[in-house]
C-alpha cells in the first residue's frame, strides 16, 4: 500500500449511558469486529485486511440515541458500510464503527457527525462531539496546511498530525529524541562528576518538571499560531443545563485540594482522598453548579475522577489554561458566567492571585488524616451562595492577613450566635 495512504476506523460512542468504561470499550470492540468480519466479501475488506497492523481508529464520543441514530442515517444516505451495534436483550444502540475506510474525511456538525470516504486529508471541526484519539505530537511546524493534514479543534485544545508520514519517518523521530535525551542527562550528570559536586534529586526534578512546562508552553504557542484559541465558553449554558439562572458556580482544584497523589515504590501510585470531600461535595452540590479544573493534563483528572461518582458538572486540565504575562492560569472569566457569582477554590497559585475577589486559598493537602480544611469552608460557601448580589463583596467581609477565611466566618457566626442568646436572654427576662 502507498504510504500516503492511510486506513481509518471510526468509533462513534454514546456517553450518556452511566457504563464503566470497561463496558464502553467492550461496546466498540464489538462494533469494529463486526463492521469488519459481517463485509469480508467486499473487495475492499480484503486489501486492507493485509496492512490491518496500520490501522488508525479514530474514536468519537456522541452525546445522545438520538445523534447516534442519525449518524447511522447519514451514512446510509452516503453509502459508508457501518455497523450499528445494539446490546442485547436490552434492545440499546450503544455505538458505531465504520468498515475500514481509506483516507477517509471526518466533519462534526452541532447536530451530528458526517463521515464520508475516498477524500486524501480528512478534517475534523469538532462541536458537539469530543474527539478521544490523541495522534502524536511531530513536525508539524513549516508543514501544516489543509492539504496534507487534518486538524482537530476540540475548545482550547489543538492536535496535529502529518498523514503523509509514515511509520518508518515516527520511528526515526522517536530514535532521535531518545538520542537527545541520553546526551542531556550525560552532560548534565558529567558536569556534577567533573566539578565534584553533590547530586541532589529534588533539584533534578524541579529543573525536568519547569523543562516539561517551558516544552509545553513552546508547543501550544505554536499551535496557537496556526489556529488561534476561539472564544467559545467551557461550560455550557445553563439553559442547556436546565439550572437557575443565578446559580453560583464552584471551581475547584484536583490534585493538593481535594486529594493527593502519592507514589512508594511498594504500593505504586495511589490517590488519597482530602478528609470530609464526600460531605463537601453532597452539601454543596444543593448550592453550586461544581466544576473541577486541574492543573494536570488530560487525561490524569479524568481517570482519577471516573470512580469517585462526584456531583460535577465538567472537568477542565491544564489545555483550558489561559496565559498572561508569560504564565498559565485558570481564567475564570472564560467559563462563560457572570464573575460575580464564581468562586475559585484551589491552592496558592497565579490563578487566585489575579483574581483574588473570587478566590479561596487552602494549604496544600499532603495525605494528613486529620485535616479539616474543607469543613472550614463549608458554612462559608452555603452562606455565600444564598447571597442574591455579588458574592465577592460577601467574601470581602471574612478577609484578614494570615487567618483563613473559613475559621473568619465562623468566628463571625460565633459572635453573631451569641448576640442573638443574649437577645432571647433579655426578652425573656421582661416577659416574666
Amino acid at each position: 500500500m502507498d504510504q500516503k495512504e492511510q486506513i481509518i476506523q471510526y468509533i462513534l460512542v454514546r456517553s450518556d449511558l452511566g457504563w464503566s468504561t470497561g463496558s464502553i470499550i467492550a461496546q466498540a470492540c464489538h462494533a469494529s469486529s463486526a463492521a469488519i468480519f459481517e463485509n469480508l466479501e467486499e473487495d475492499s475488506v480484503k486489501e486492507y485486511l493485509k496492512e490491518i497492523n496500520q490501522m488508525r481508529k479514530v474514536v468519537l464520543n456522541c452525546p445522545d440515541e438520538k445523534t447516534l441514530r442519525n449518524v447511522s442515517s447519514d451514512l446510509k444516505a452516503t453509502k459508508v458500510i457501518h455497523k450499528l451495534w445494539v446490546e442485547l436483550p436490552e434492545g440499546i444502540p450503544t455505538c458505531i464503527a465504520t468498515i475500514m475506510l481509506l483516507n477517509a474525511i471526518v466533519k462534526c456538525f452541532k447536530r451530528h457527525t458526517f463521515i464520508s470516504p475516498y477524500y486524501s486529508t480528512f478534517l475534523v471541526k469538532n462541536l458537539d462531539v469530543r474527539l478521544h484519539y490523541s495522534p502524536f505530537y511531530y513536525n508539524f511546524q513549516g508543514k501544516l496546511n489543509r492539504d496534507k493534514c487534518f486538524i482537530l479543534l476540540n475548545k482550547n485544545s489543538r492536535n496535529f498530525h502529518n498523514l503523509n508520514q509514515g511509520v518508518s519517518k515516527l520511528n526515526f523521530y522517536r530514535i532521535i529524541s531518545k538520542n537527545l535525551l541520553g546526551m542531556v542527562v550525560t552532560i548534565y550528570f558529567g558536569y556534577f562528576v567533573a566539578k565534584k559536586k553533590p547530586i541532589c534529586l529534588s533539584d533534578i526534578c524541579n529543573k525536568f518538571e519547569r523543562f516539561n512546562d517551558w516544552s509545553f508552553d513552546l508547543l501550544q504557542n505554536q499551535i496557537n499560531r496556526f489556529v488561534p484559541p476561539d472564544d467559545e465558553p467551557l461550560l455550557p449554558d445553563f439553559e442547556q443545563l436546565g439550572y437557575p439562572m443565578n446559580l453560583p458556580t464552584l471551581v475547584l482544584g484536583l490534585r493538593g485540594l481535594i486529594c493527593e497523589i502519592t507514589h512508594s515504590k511498594k504500593n505504586g501510585w495511589g490517590i488519597v482522598k482530602r478528609p470530609g470531600v464526600d460531605k463537601f461535595f453532597n452539601v454543596l452540590k444543593n448550592y453550586y453548579e461544581i466544576v473541577i479544573w486541574s492543573d494536570e493534563s488530560f487525561p490524569i483528572p479524568h481517570e482519577v475522577l471516573e470512580k469517585w461518582n462526584l456531583p460535577i458538572i465538567g472537568i477542565l486540565n491544564k489545555n483550558h489554561f489561559s496565559k498572561t504575562n508569560g504564565k498559565l492560569f485558570k481564567n475564570l472569566s472564560r467559563l462563560g458566567r457572570n464573575l460575580n457569582r464564581v468562586i475559585l477554590v484551589d491552592n496558592e497559585s497565579y490563578s487566585s492571585k489575579i483574581q483574588y475577589d473570587n478566590s479561596i486559598v487552602l494549604p496544600i493537602f499532603k495525605g494528613d488524616p486529620y485535616d479539616n480544611e474543607l469543613d472550614s469552608i463549608t458554612d462559608l460557601l452555603k452562606a455565600a451562595a444564598l447571597q442574591p448580589g455579588d458574592i465577592r463583596e460577601y467574601l470581602k467581609r471574612f478577609r484578614c492577613n494570615n487567618t483563613n477565611i473559613g475559621d473568619q466566618f465562623n468566628e463571625y457566626r460565633k459572635t453573631v450566635s451569641k448576640k442573638s442568646e443574649l437577645r432571647r436572654k433579655f426578652g425573656k427576662f421582661f416577659l416574666k
